[in-house]
């Protein structure tokens, strides 16, 4: 099919030519008309045949000029015919340059012949051959299942003129399989009856915006789940603000430099401080001048670690200069390995003391009172068993053996109550003196010979003999080897074996009581030391002990400067360590002693 400027290039030379005939018609019949006048008037006074020669002449100049005129206009328009088909050629040129530069495809569709055309950068988009042919049936078979009814959609609004321009995005398949996404932009002609008849436009490779879309969408999701989640931890915050501030226990938020940071209202109304004057200090500043140092040592010593100090009491100092007691945990919270700060409770012990105060104060009194009675009743029943008062019968004898062995345990109770009662007010002394604790536990195996026989007890004694004389109180440390001792003799079954060391450690005395008896059940463990506790399985095996002597030992070995430990396993036996500083214990001033 010719191009426009083909068609426009022939259209003038047909013109020229036209010119040209008509031009030589005309001349002709000029002449001619000449050429009859002089035929008709030979009567004039000048020859026919100058007459003839002259307007020949005359009508081939005419003709000659009318010529020239016509083909001058036909080569000025041939001239023009010329640059405008040069135009034409240039424009198409430039045309095809920008349509092989640009980014985008170019689409050409034929609506009434449906044939369809693609640039060579369409193709390129695609990765298909420049010289491989596209129909539009490969354009739509190329598209996505999930795009085509869009598509169709589009072109078909455009095509019933709802829309000034058709529009449409989605994805095509590349020569690889892969998708791209399209945005297709063009615009149909019609034709004089209204039908559409061609269609162009132009197609653009929006994938890496389509991509750059998806990120964003994703974290536009991601961002509404973080903002929600924050909106609920927000929610929980202010819960938990409501919680801790109404909490009747005073509560402390520290850094980890023990600076306080949050202070709730029963805080400020333990110590009488504003949380405005505490901000800022640290946390044990009430505590500082009333509660021995090695407690503060002992909390800061176990948070550092990430280990919770729990339930120790303190004595703390309000703003008004009046003392209060206080049961304290610290609780470090940590991240990531690291502690970010720590979480101080506190309650309010005063008058709970004062109550257990009086309660003890009771039972000291209760005890001491009880005390005399019961020796009388024992040294009675030993002087009746005696024959003091005569024989006894057989049932006399048995009776009064119940009171005897009654009156004992009772006496035994009473002991350890007074002990207990005078532990707890701290009103006991503690006499240091030079004392070997070898012969200290040699002396307490031999009380207890009797039993470790009648059970065949393996007994292994294992003493250091470069261990030094140690300054601590003999009588309080006889008690801590006798309850150990004779635990191990009774909560070991027949042929057992029950091991005791004392062994120099560092700068420490270690005591070691170690047996293969009973055991402590893993779940009471943790309750072993304290007050009136009794494991289950012992008290099967002896239902009259007191629960006391374990509490007792523990408070020894803390007011002596040491500590006890034990390890057990239900059914393999218990090991107790106790550890004594070489130094000696620290002497104690106070009204009584424990017995």
């Amino acid at each position: 099919m010719p191009s426009d400027s083909e068609r426009l290039f022939v259209q003038h030379h047909q013109v020229l030519l036209a010119y040209t005939v008509f031009g030589a018609i005309a001349f002709l019949l000029v002449l001619g008309v000449l050429e009859a006048g002089l035929f008709f008037y030979d009567y004039f006074l000048f020859a026919k045949a100058t007459l003839y020669t002259f307007t020949t002449f005359i009508a081939a100049i005419l003709g000659v000029i009318f010529l020239y005129r016509f083909i001058s206009i036909a080569l000025q328009k041939l001239h023009t015919a010329e640059e405008v088909i040069a135009t034409l050629r240039g424009s198409k040129e430039r045309f095809a340059l920008a349509i092989a530069g640009a980014s985008e495809g170019v689409w050409d569709w034929d609506i009434a012949t449906n044939n369809f055309y693609v640039s060579a950068q369409w193709k390129k988009l695609l990765d298909i051959g420049e010289n491989d042919t596209v129909t539009r049936k490969d354009w739509e078979e190329r598209i996505h299942p999930d795009d085509k009814g869009a598509v169709e959609k589009a072109i078909t609004y455009h095509l019933e003129r709802n829309a000034t321009f058709y529009t449409a995005e989605y994805r095509v398949k590349t020569r690889a399989g892969s998708y791209k996404w399209f945005l297709d932009r063009g615009k149909a002609s019609w034709s004089s009856e209204g039908k559409p008849v061609r269609m162009v436009g132009a197609s653009r490779d929006i994938t890496n915006i389509k991509n750059v879309e998806e990120v964003l969408k994703s974290k536009t999701v991601e961002l509404e789940r973080a903002k929600g989640k924050i909106e609920e931890e927000v929610r929980n915050t202010k819960k938990f603000q409501q919680a801790v501030a109404a909490a009747t226990d005073a509560i402390t938020i520290m850094i980890p430099t023990g600076a306080i940071v949050y202070a709730n209202p029963s805080w400020e109304a333990l110590t009488g401080y504003a949380f405005a004057e505490a901000e800022g200090k640290n946390f044990a500043f009430p505590y500082a001048e009333k509660t021995p140092r090695e407690i503060l040592s002992k909390l800061w010593e176990t948070v550092k670690n990430g280990t919770p100090f729990v339930s120790e009491e303190m004595v703390g100092k309000r703003a008004d200069g009046s003392e209060y007691k206080a049961e304290v945990s610290v609780y470090p919270i940590v991240e990531g390995g690291r502690t970010i700060f720590y979480t101080a409770l506190e309650q309010d012990i005063t008058k709970r003391f004062e109550v257990d105060k009086a309660k003890t104060e009771f039972v000291s009194l209760a005890s001491h009172q009880l005390r005399t009675p019961l020796s009388a009743v024992r040294w009675y029943s030993e002087m009746l068993l005696a024959g003091s008062a005569g024989s006894l019968n057989e049932t006399q004898e048995k009776y009064v053996k119940e009171v005897y062995t009654a009156s004992k345990r009772m006496i035994e109770l009473v002991g350890a109550l007074l002990n207990v009662s005078r532990i707890d007010l701290g009103t006991f002394a503690i006499d240091p003196k030079p004392t070997d604790l070898r012969e200290l536990s040699a002396s307490v195996v031999k009380e207890l010979e009797h039993q470790i026989a009648s059970k065949k007890l393996i007994l292994k004694e294992k003493y250091s003999k470069d261990l030094p004389m140690l300054n601590v109180d003999p009588a309080l440390m006889r008690m801590v080897f006798q309850n150990l001792i004779s635990n191990a003799v009774k909560y070991t079954p027949d042929n057992g074996t029950i091991a005791i060391a004392l062994a120099s450690q560092g700068n420490n005395v270690l005591i070691s009581v170690v047996d293969n008896g009973y055991g402590i059940p893993k779940e009471q463990q943790d309750k072993i030391f304290t007050k009136l506790f009794r494991a289950d399985n012992a008290r099967e095996v002896d239902p009259s002990g007191t629960g006391l002597g374990l509490y007792i030992v523990k408070a020894i070995m803390e007011k002596s400067g040491g500590s006890i430990r034990f390890e057990s396993e239900e059914g393999n036996g218990a090991a107790f360590y106790g550890i004594l500083p070489l130094s000696g214990s620290p002497g104690r001033g106070g009204t009584k002693q424990l017995e």
